[in-house]
């Protein structure tokens, strides 16, 4: 079963929309939503919340600020005033 190059949900078998652009790359859509937001509005994947990418970026980031969090935490005892 395909992907939706949007979206990137699991597309069923006689659903969706295939496009083929001119240099002969298929596009599978699983709705004329994703289509329009691909094709006509050029919008990135990440940047709609009710996207997969959106949901990975946003576990990335989450997971980056933790780390740094984490970081900050561990050399906050080496650099203490001393009485």
């Amino acid at each position: 079963m395909a992907k939706c190059v949007f979206c990137g949900e699991t597309i069923k078998p006689g659903t969706g929309l295939l496009f083929v652009k001119k240099e002969g790359a298929a596009l599978f859509f699983c709705g004329r939503k994703c289509e329009k937001n691909t094709l006509l509005l050029h919008r990135n994947p990440a940047k709609a919340n009710w996207t997969q990418a959106f949901l990975q970026e946003k576990h990335r980031a989450q997971a980056a600020a933790d780390r740094g969090k984490a970081k900050k935490e561990e050399h906050a005892g080496h650099g203490g005033k001393k009485k």
